[in-house]
């Protein structure tokens, strides 16, 4: 999402519904999973920009979509279910997007099995207030997937990424703001560049890494998927680009498919 919209609810762009589905889909199976696998302990969901759960133009935003796709694999997985409840987490800094959160999630799921916590705070303090309330709620046993789709390229630190991957069934996957991260780059002390960065990258060797390569997305990309394997030691980084097929002349449909590439394939 842009960070110039300020209204509460706006119009999703395709690529945004597109993301949802996907994302939709993979907890589905996510949750079934380790509903199956993973005996009394509970698995847990933390979208760290929730939004306010909608769209003018779609009634499921991730939080709904979250929630869904719990419930399924609860139904799906019945009396097979040995894992304890799905804790969902939504952390959302706008007030106005958070009353929306609340008002639209308040009767949306109804199952004792999944529990909802919800925290009106940025991303990186929403994860600090959840341990004060919580004590070790991501033990390193439990099962995580974080969704964390930032408002351009700031506000996610990497060392909260790597507190995240430390667990042994983390999964994370993230919206990289590699455009916003060009341009930070590009405009220096303008944009108080090296304190941004080194928040995005752990580290200054973004300074030596870039200093005589062309300024391009992928390789943006790539040392972000190099610095998570290396300082977070994650078992596989993937980097894909969301990607869009014209329509055939028979169909208004716009049809969107995953490039991606593994990055790494083991743990250190």
């Amino acid at each position: 999402m842009s960070a110039k919209i300020k209204s509460v609810l706006w119009e999703a762009p395709l690529h945004t519904l597109a993301k949802i589905s996907i994302l939709r889909a993979y907890l589905s199976r996510w949750f079934g999973i380790f509903g199956r696998s993973r005996p009394r302990q509970n698995l847990w969901y933390v979208d760290g920009f929730a939004g306010p759960g909608e769209y003018t133009n779609s009634p499921s935003g991730s939080p709904v979509a979250a929630i869904a796709s719990a419930s399924e694999a609860l139904q799906s997985v019945g009396p097979q279910w040995k894992a304890g409840k799905i804790h969902c987490v939504f952390i959302e800094h706008d007030a106005k997007r958070f009353d929306h959160l609340i008002n639209k999630l308040g009767s949306s799921v109804g199952n004792p099995n999944i529990e909802t916590h919800f925290f009106n705070l940025p991303f990186v303090d929403g994860l600090t207030a959840l341990k004060d309330q919580i004590p070790n709620p991501f033990s390193p046993a439990s099962p995580l997937f974080a969704f964390i789709d930032p408002f351009g390229a700031k506000g996610v630190p990497f060392a909260d990424i790597k507190d995240l991957l430390s667990r042994n069934a983390a999964e994370v996957l993230i919206n990289f703001d590699s455009d916003g991260i060009g341009r930070i780059f590009r405009a220096e002390e303008a944009a108080n560049h090296e304190p941004i960065l080194n928040g995005i990258f752990g580290d200054d060797s973004w300074k030596t890494d870039w200093l005589n390569i062309e300024f391009r997305m992928s390789y943006i990309v790539a040392s972000w998927t190099y610095t998570s394997k290396n300082y977070a030691h994650c078992r596989r980084c993937i980097m894909f680009l969301l990607s869009r097929c014209a329509p055939q002349r028979t169909s208004s449909t716009t049809i969107w498919y995953l490039q991606a590439s593994i990055i790494s394939g083991w743990r250190k």
